[in-house]
């Protein structure tokens, strides 16, 4: 690490090991004897290390120093800062929160300079992309769906870098920022100061955007207010937490959304796993840290008429599904199973997602 961090310390070590083996999360945690350090990779936790109980005070007090928390006491609290490891420069967002045996710290760390990828890049085929490229213009709602840690934040980035120019004005609210974009308006959700994501969904409207980003739809005022924004001509990019794309209108009428208007205001629903790739598998993953990548398999639902009329009428995730299936579109177990007859990723990684579904 660059010596105007002048750190010096197992903090520091810490991070350049974990930049070394392309972690995207570090996760420590106290126990009664000692501290265990783990390490995620391609989605994976993994341990790396442990340290006494000394050691982990020493190491929670210097996070919190350096990111600006407080240290008195155990408080859930969350910080942020930049590093710089061989001329790399790294955002860490902090979560600290008071467990049993002492504070636990989780760190997620970003790199400044990495660019955006394409949605193709990420996974997506060239047909999906060109059309949410056609559909991703004007007014209306795309929702990226699925589990936690399924990468749908960085669609969502995708998604903005693909329709982005000074001519737009585009405002993401987000919990937390994940990633800073040059050009764009960017809000952190600040609950102690009453910015939550409804009273700053308002706030943004005020600014004339054309484009909103919502990190995730998860309260009912929430989900009011974004679906009436995309029926009033803006667009609407958020995510949402349901297992496939015939769900996501149930969520959001569940949550106190009109129907009419989520059907009116809907244009694309995408459903999102990650996949380890298959050359992962080839090359001792399970024994090693190698960090080959992984893929974005996504089924991608355009709200056509007959979509529209389902939702209205409330239908079933399963009455959705029939009519895509009607209409011959693949689902997300298709596509997962297509890949891994393209040995793109392991039968045994097709099989692990397929029963998360």
């Amino acid at each position: 690490m660059n010596s105007t961090n002048d750190e010096g310390d197992i903090m520091s070590n810490l991070l350049r090991e974990i930049v070394e083996i392309n972690g995207s999360d570090l996760h420590i945690d106290p126990y009664e004897d000692n501290s265990i350090v783990r390490v995620r990779i391609c989605g994976i936790l993994r341990e790396l290390k442990s340290f006494t109980l000394d050691e982990h005070k020493n190491l929670l007090a210097r996070i919190k120093a350096v990111s600006g928390m407080r240290l008195d006491g155990f408080h859930a609290q969350d910080g942020r800062l930049t590093r710089t490891v061989d001329s790399r420069r790294f955002d860490l967002r902090i979560s600290i929160l008071p467990s049993y045996f002492g504070e636990s710290a989780v760190l997620r760390i970003t790199e400044q300079s990495k660019n955006l990828k394409t949605l193709f890049e990420l996974g997506y085929s060239k047909e999906q992309e060109e059309i949410l490229k056609k559909i991703v213009t004007g007014g209306g709602m795309v929702l990226v769906t699925g589990p936690t840690g399924s990468g749908k934040t960085t669609t969502l980035y995708s998604l903005i870098q693909m329709i982005m120019t000074l001519e737009k004005s585009i405002i993401t609210l987000e919990d937390p920022v994940e990633r800073i974009i040059k050009g764009i308006r960017q809000i952190q959700v600040n609950t102690k100061n009453g910015l939550t994501f409804a009273t700053g969904l308002r706030s943004i409207l005020r600014q004339d955007p054309e484009i909103i980003m919502i990190g995730e739809i998860r309260d009912s005022e929430t989900a009011k207010i974004a679906v009436h924004s995309a029926m009033t001509g803006h667009l609407v990019l958020s995510t949402l937490h349901t297992r496939s794309v015939g769900e996501a209108h149930i969520r959001l009428i569940d949550m106190g959304a009109d129907a009419y208007a989520v059907s009116a205001s809907l244009k694309v629903v995408i459903s999102q796993r990650l996949a380890r790739l298959e050359e992962n598998m080839k090359s001792g993953y399970e024994r090693s840290f190698e960090n080959k990548g992984r893929l974005a398999v996504a089924e991608v639902m355009e709200v056509d008429n007959n979509i529209k009329k389902a939702i209205y009428e409330r239908k079933s995730a399963s009455s959705i599904e029939k009519i895509l299936k009607d209409k011959g579109q693949k689902n997300i177990k298709d596509i997962i199973n297509e890949n891994v007859e393209n040995q793109k990723i392991s039968k045994e990684e097709g099989e692990r997602i397929i029963r998360d579904i």
